[in-house]
């Protein structure tokens, strides 16, 4: 399940808190590397197993079982979120108490798959204003990784690091910069201050690169510092050339954004803390976590930008070589004595794959809603008549492989219905239904049915052989993509039948 949003696992193992993933069948779907250490569990052990196995009944201090009991009749949270307090049994059977803060967890498609719970140890010998605050700190820093998991830009993905990082330690300035091109010179950086430096809401000065700020990469690793240890630092120059225009500092805290390979490629840095206080270990400890998830982020964010580069590259050769295609074919066709048929036939088959092809480049070849790929599939018979053609069904997104294989048996069933069948008269109908299903118990396997069906054309009579239409349907939607595709000719219309897994 983890995989359903560009495998969040990567991100969330990077988090101190612990994390467990619950499908709809109240059981342990995956945990972060935090939940490991917290139970004693391998991800591996508890993937599967309920969770009332690792939650103990009764009571323990001030934890009582009635918490136990609410988590346990919300197993799967559509809309809402739920907290409280529970006692987990710890691998080696002690018990375990833990607040917990339970929500949905949606997939790629926005469809709520599972819940994601959050859980934080408790202890009874900590001061509960102490346990409180770093409760508090510890869930916005995972709501603060879900954003950032979900950011589609860089720009958005920078400013989401700089909100969480300037709301959870609580400051009055906080900047998160990306090195473009390795050179500070470039930084990309998101400022954001409070109403306390509203006068220098607007700063925009670039780095010059010998700032006290580039120590983090000569460093490459957090740096904290009290007002008085930034002001008698021998690389703190008050600014240098903007000292009139830059915004006044009260203390400093900084890490580093790496690469993989431990290059550096931004930093988050905060100063004046709205409490008034120096920045503390604590402080420390979530800007390091920020800064990791960050990281992690950014190259997912540059690995995809890349991405869409290349697959837009590749639309466009494949656009010009289906064009190519096309006008070699007609060229070559109208000098033989192939049957006018035959060359309409070939030529039709090639614009319904390039029209395919737009479908999917529209959606950047990552799938397309079921409804658009038959709306473009038969959007040339519609012609003056659209009310002849019915097409209803619930919202869902296939596969690039099944845009292709479905549009092409579309077009086919269509091209053989405004021919022969119901669109080949005045009143004849084809209507175009499917439902999903999940054919397994635990509702983990989804199937598509989708049924074409005609009515008020002429009489049909079966073909005494298989064309090519046919075999394409039975095959493209049968073999290769490992479902069923049935073919009716009864007398009041031709049906066709497909069931197709849903990828």
């Amino acid at each position: 399940m983890w995989e359903s949003q560009d495998d969040p696992k990567n991100l969330f193992d990077l988090l101190s808190t612990a994390f467990l993933l619950i499908d709809r069948n109240q059981n342990c779907a995956g945990m972060n590397a935090a939940a490991e250490t917290l139970t004693g569990y391998s991800s591996r052990e508890l993937q599967g197993r309920s969770l009332r196995e690792i939650l103990l009944p009764g009571r323990l201090g001030n934890v009582s079982a009635s918490h136990d009991k609410s988590l346990l009749e919300h197993p799967h949270l559509i809309d809402h979120e739920l907290k409280g307090e529970a006692v987990f049994r710890h691998k080696n059977g002690t018990p375990l108490p833990v607040t917990f803060r339970a929500c949905p967890f949606q997939d790629r498609s926005q469809i709520v798959s599972g819940t994601l719970l959050e859980v934080h140890a408790l202890d009874f010998n900590e001061p509960q204003a102490t346990l409180r605050k770093r409760s508090e700190r510890l869930q916005a820093l995972a709501s603060a990784s879900l954003a950032i998991t979900a950011a589609a830009s860089l720009e958005e993905l920078l400013t989401s690091v700089t909100k969480a990082a300037q709301e959870i330690v609580g400051v009055h300035q906080a900047t998160v910069g990306f090195l473009r091109n390795n050179s500070w010179s470039s930084l990309i950086a998101v400022n954001l201050m409070s109403d306390k430096y509203k006068e220098w809401k607007d700063f925009k000065a670039s780095p010059h690169g010998s700032g006290i700020y580039t120590m983090i990469g000569e460093a490459n690793k957090p740096i904290r510092m009290t007002q008085a240890e930034l002001e008698a630092h021998p690389r703190w120059r008050g600014f240098g050339q903007y000292a009139s225009a830059h915004p006044p500092m009260r203390g400093w805290l900084a890490a580093p954004l790496v690469w993989k390979d431990d290059r550096i490629l931004g930093l988050i840095q905060l100063s004046d803390k709205t409490d008034g206080s120096e920045f503390d270990a604590e402080d420390e400890a979530v800007i390091v976590q920020l800064s990791q998830l960050a990281s992690v982020a950014i190259e997912r964010v540059q690995a995809e930008e890349q991405q869409r580069l290349l697959i837009n590259e590749l639309n466009h050769r494949v656009k010009n070589t289906l064009a190519t295609v096309q006008s070699i074919a007609a060229h070559t066709l109208r000098n033989t004595h192939i049957p006018r048929t035959v060359h309409e036939a070939f030529l039709g088959r090639l614009i319904s794959l390039a029209q395919s092809h737009n479908v999917l480049t529209r959606e950047n070849w990552e799938g397309a809603e079921l409804t658009s790929v038959i709306e473009e599939a038969i959007k040339a018979y519609r012609g003056g008549s659209p009310e002849r053609l019915h097409v209803r069904g619930p919202k869902v997104r296939v596969s690039p492989r099944m845009v292709l294989s479905l549009s092409m048996a579309l077009y086919e069933l269509a091209t053989n219905a405004a021919k022969y069948g119901a669109l080949s008269n005045d009143s004849g109908e084809v209507e175009i239904v499917w439902v999903l299903r999940s054919p397994s118990p635990d509702g983990e396997e989804r199937q598509l049915l989708l049924s074409w069906r005609e009515r008020g054309g002429p009489p049909v009579k079966p073909p005494t052989h298989k064309g090519f239409g046919s075999r394409l349907i039975e095959r493209g939607l049968g073999a290769e993509l490992g479902g069923k595709a049935q073919i009716s000719y009864d007398p009041t219309g031709v049906s066709c039948e497909v069931i197709l897994p849903i990828e």
